[in-house]
Parts: C-alpha cells; sequence; structure tokens
C-alpha cells in the first residue's frame, strides 16, 4: 500500500480537476477546452459536447482567482450603505429592514443571473475619509460595480471624489439624485403623498394631519412635501399640531397620536409616513375608544407586511421597492466603458392600496 493511502490520503482524488485533465481525456489542446466551457462559438459543436461531459464526469469547477485574473473582472458588486449613524444605524431597526429588503431583493437576484455576488458594505458618514474608502476599494479591483443607498439627508458636497469615479467604475445611487452626471433610481415619494392625502380630500376629509418621519431622512422629507404640496393646493389649512414627527417607529406612532387627538379640534384623517407609525397609531387610538375607521381615517406608507395583518388592515402606500433593485442592477450592467453615455436618472411611481382603515364621510 502506498505511503499516500497509508496515510487516507488519495492524491488523483484531493488534487482539483485542471483543463489540462480535460484535454487529456477528450485528445485536445487546453486552449480549445477554455474555449468550450465558456461557450465560444469557435468549437465544433460535438467537441464542445464531449468537452462537458467530461468537464461533469471530473467534477471540474473554475478557478476562481485564475478566471479574475485572466477576465479582469471581481464578478463581485458593491452596495454602499451609507447610513451617516454607524452606532445608532437605522438600516437594522425592523421597519428599515422590511423596507430596504426588497431593494437587496432585486439586486441580489438580477446581478446573480449575471454570474455577480453582490457585497454589503455600511459605512458611518463619521468615518472620516469614507469617500476614499470607497475609491479605493474600487480602484483595487474589488468590485465591477457600485450602488450608494443613501437614507438621510447630510452634507455630501464629498461625493465630487465619487462623482469622478463614477467614469471609471460604474455607478449608481439609490433613493436620491446627488449629481446629475451619476445614475440614481428612485421612487417618487413626494408624488405618492400627495396621491394620499388627494384621496382622503375625496373622502370628504378635511382635518387631515401628518405624522412624518425624521426630518433628516430623504424619503420623509418628501412625503412631507407632498402632504404639504396637496394640502396648499386644496386651499386646506394645517393648523398648529398637525404636522408631528416621528421617528418610523411604532413607539413614536402611539404617542404622537394621542397627542393629535387631545388638539381642540382633532383631525378626521391621518397620514402616517410609515406602516410601523400608522400600527403604533391604531393601538393608541384603539386604547382611546376611537375607532378606525368609523371616527379616524388612518393611512400607512410602504406596504409592509405588517399591514395586511392587523384590524383593521391598513391603506398604504405600495412602493415598487423590487425593481428599483432590478433597475439599478440593469444600469450597472449596461455600463460601457467605449461608450459613454449619459448617466440616468429613473423614478418609479408607487401606488395607493386600499384595505379597510378609511371611510368616506358621511354627508
Amino acid at each position: 500500500m502506498s505511503s499516500n493511502l497509508a496515510n487516507g490520503h488519495d492524491e488523483t482524488l484531493s488534487r482539483r480537476p485542471t483543463l489540462a485533465d480535460i484535454a487529456r481525456e477528450v485528445g485536445v489542446s487546453t486552449a480549445t477546452v477554455s474555449l468550450a466551457l465558456s461557450g465560444s462559438p469557435l468549437v465544433a459543436k460535438q467537441t464542445a459536447r464531449r468537452v462537458r461531459e467530461a468537464a461533469r464526469r471530473q467534477n471540474y469547477r473554475p478557478h476562481a482567482i485564475a478566471r479574475r485574473l485572466s477576465t479582469g473582472r471581481s464578478e463581485v458588486m458593491s452596495l454602499f450603505v451609507l447610513d451617516g449613524k454607524q452606532h445608532s444605524s437605522r438600516w437594522l431597526l425592523s421597519s428599515s429592514w422590511m423596507f430596504y429588503s426588497q431593494i437587496l431583493k432585486g439586486l441580489s437576484v438580477t446581478l446573480g443571473q449575471h454570474g455577480y455576488n453582490l457585497q454589503l458594505c455600511m459605512v458611518g458618514d463619521e468615518v472620516r475619509g469614507w469617500p476614499s474608502i470607497i475609491v479605493e476599494h474600487a480602484m483595487e479591483r474589488g468590485t465591477d460595480g457600485i450602488f450608494l443607498l443613501l437614507q438621510d439627508r447630510d452634507e455630501y458636497s464629498t461625493l465630487d471624489e465619487l462623482a469622478n469615479l463614477s467614469l471609471e467604475v460604474p455607478m449608481v445611487t439609490i433613493n436620491c439624485t446627488l449629481a446629475r452626471t451619476v445614475s440614481s433610481v428612485q421612487v417618487s415619494n413626494e408624488q405618492a403623498a400627495s396621491d394620499v392625502v388627494n384621496y382622503l380630500i375625496s373622502f370628504g376629509h378635511r382635518k387631515i394631519a401628518h405624522i412624518a418621519g425624521p426630518s433628516d431622512s430623504f424619503n420623509a422629507e418628501d412625503r412631507r412635501a407632498g402632504y404639504l404640496a396637496s394640502m396648499g393646493k386644496a386651499g386646506l389649512a394645517v393648523p398648529d399640531g398637525y404636522l408631528v414627527e416621528g421617528d418610523w417607529q411604532m413607539q413614536s406612532g402611539y404617542q404622537l397620536v394621542q397627542n393629535l387627538m387631545a388638539l381642540p379640534v382633532p383631525p378626521t384623517a391621518i397620514v402616517c409616513s410609515n406602516d410601523h407609525m400608522a400600527v403604533g397609531a391604531l393601538e393608541a387610538l384603539r386604547g382611546m375608544g376611537i375607532r378606525v375607521p368609523d371616527e379616524v381615517s388612518l393611512v400607512g406608507f410602504d406596504d409592509t407586511e405588517i399591514s395586511s395583518v392587523v384590524t383593521p388592515r391598513l391603506t398604504t402606500v405600495r412602493q415598487p421597492l423590487e425593481e428599483v433593485g432590478i433597475v439599478a442592477a440593469n444600469q450597472v450592467l449596461a455600463w460601457d466603458r467605449d461608450v459613454p453615455s449619459p448617466a440616468q436618472h429613473t423614478v418609479l411611481v408607487p401606488s395607493l392600496v386600499e384595505r379597510e382603515s378609511c371611510k368616506r364621510l358621511s354627508g
């Protein structure tokens, strides 16, 4: 018995199959094997079939590092989540995760169909020089494309460095537009909030309050703007106390709706900037003995799973978040350094989901 077998180790079984092994079995050159496995039309169909069959028999797997070196591709694209608050990240809150997970799904599935893996990187803007970190990551061939997902409105003048990088590496910002020279994909939050107010007005409501999200959030600011625009266009006043700011969480919706209903003239309808705050508001109203929708109509935002399991089920806004990821991925995949094209800015339109939490006013 050989020493290899005596040690429980057969070199012929443990060695990784190579192109040369397949070439010897089929009786062709390694170059032909490489072309055949890459689907090249230069190899005769019968030969290509024999090569593929031999590769399956030998359990051949391409060597990822060698392949990356030969193609100049990392086969990885990077999603950088710029939270702005690394040590108190809103990304990790359940309300945020339910929202952004659909974007991640759209990105990862689309990229996977083209042979790419998605790498998730969390970056807080208190990290000094974070744009340089992203630039260094890209220039060292750590990624073949960059997605920037921004949640909070902040001073992003330092993104000029990244805008220049977009000339070398495909880049898309998600959730906002930061520069006309960098492609972006976002949802029309302002239009969606405006449509919600118009919907409630069509139900006869005139006393419409808004529980907004944090003022430093892109989404919350746009939804607040849509609310105010429609109220103004309809000639409706926004009394003191009708526009309040929450933090996306159920508890803030619970507390703020109590303040709203304690006003001298309480609202007959409330627009919440996300479903979590709407559910908190729903619980508080139930605790106060105020019936939804008989006495107060309530609308959420995002159409997360929670909106359809509470009683009454929430009328809310459905955003095409998975499509946001798909569009962003396709923009990066279509990038061609040799054929420059202008940046693309895509704005997707949400839709209102009518359920049981809103009611027409009698008379």
